[in-house]
């Protein structure tokens, strides 16, 4: 087999009836289109870009929405085992049949409420981290045994809470000896920091207040009202509270998960409306007049003469002629026997050939196979190996 031989044509068509030859040539299949964007020949002639529709814009929009629910739908979906899978492989749709299933998918309803479930679920996350950073704020303090709200109530004392750097414990403890009517406690020490709560009169704050400045002091705002410990066990009973809301909320888009299969069905008649308006960008025209030029397979040419003329009614002007040899413009198609085919992504994968060049799939096909066999055929027989000296190495003395 080869590479298909291919033929280049040029059609003028009216601008109005673009987007109808558009729908035929998808339906079509087969063709390929040179942007004309850099022929400066035609520019020269008057001709100028086809502006590309807004409504592309509304088909983007529409396609992250549903990307959006297939995204979130698929982290909480359970797929099928892959045997199963493989056996029941993939549903396809012709373009015909592909717009009909479409045009039953109502996605916006799914789309809303998987939205409004994020949102929540999103809205609960937050909340969780803010607790659980709470908490960590709390958790220095857990042994301190006086309710929160009760340090803003003395009259005649300042209460000073905070840590200082670790390595400053000693002077700080030395530096206050010189103080008498001042109250302090190490509630916890970490890796780090010292954290202390210090009482004082009004007479000696300002006293107090120097030590902890030249001793790196950091205060701290405890939130809350009743003892550190208490609000640590009620932060964790929010928390868990937190957690069944979460599990509800994840259920409810499982729930939703059947959608997943119209979804993507949805997604890809999207894309394929897609690149059927954005095709419009490799064209020029006039005011009236759309020019077109491309390749399509030689043996499809009455084909694609009847989608052009579907679309057209007579209202236009075709050529069509053998492309050239060493046109590097021309897209390459591989035409190969049912066992070659299987091994065509290994020459696209190393490049395909240009159209003057032959196509080496054929050829590479039984080497691949061959030396590819020998791989296998000797991870089985290590494979076996292991198994066996396993076995052995268990059940022998």
């Amino acid at each position: 087999m080869a590479i298909v031989k291919m033929s280049r044509f040029s059609l003028f068509a009216f601008d109005s009836d673009r987007d109808d030859l558009l729908r035929e040539l998808q339906n079509f299949g087969y063709v390929h289109f040179v942007n004309l964007d850099e022929d400066e020949a035609l520019k020269e002639e008057g001709l100028v870009n086809v502006e590309v529709p807004e409504s592309i814009v509304e088909i983007e929009e529409e396609i992250a929405k549903v990307k959006y629910s297939i995204d979130l739908l698929s982290r909480y979906h359970t797929p099928e085992n892959g045997l199963k899978s493989m056996l029941k492989g993939k549903d396809s749709y012709t373009f015909q049949e592909l717009q009909e299933k479409a045009a039953k998918i109502d996605y916006v309803p799914i789309y809303n409420k998987l939205k409004e479930l994020a949102q929540k679920l999103e809205k609960i996350n937050q909340e969780e981290l803010h607790l659980k950073s709470l908490k960590e704020e709390f958790k220095p303090w857990k042994t301190f045994n006086y309710p929160i709200s009760g340090l803003k109530k003395f009259a005649q004392s300042e209460v000073f809470i905070g840590a200082i750097p670790k390595k400053l414990k000693d002077k700080f403890t030395e530096d206050l000896t010189d103080l008498t009517y001042t109250y302090l406690e190490i509630v916890s020490e970490d890796q780090g920091n010292v954290y202390l709560f210090a009482l004082t009169s009004k007479d000696e704050t300002e006293k107090l207040n120097e030590i902890l400045r030249n001793n790196s002091f950091s205060h701290i705002k405890l939130s809350g009202e009743a003892e550190p410990e208490q609000e640590i066990a009620k932060i964790d009973t929010a928390l868990e509270e937190l957690e069944k809301e979460k599990k509800a909320i994840r259920d409810s888009i499982k729930s939703l998960a059947d959608n997943l299969p119209d979804l993507e069905v949805y997604y890809e008649y999207l894309m394929n409306n897609k690149l059927r308006v954005a095709a419009a960008e490799n064209f020029l025209r006039t005011d009236r007049i759309n020019v077109i030029k491309g390749y399509i397979p030689t043996d499809r040419e009455a084909d694609f003469r009847k989608a052009v003329e579907a679309s057209q009614k007579n209202a236009y002007y075709l050529e069509i002629a053998e492309a050239d040899k060493d046109d590097p413009q021309v897209p390459i198609l591989l035409k190969n026997s049912r066992f070659a085919r299987a091994f065509e992504s290994i020459t696209t994968m190393y490049g395909l050939p240009k159209y003057n060049e032959i196509d080496p799939t054929p050829l590479l096909a039984p080497f691949y196979l061959f030396f590819f066999g020998m791989m296998v055929a000797d991870l089985g027989y290590g494979l076996i190996m292991l198994v066996g000296t396993l076995i052995a190495l268990k059940v022998a003395n």
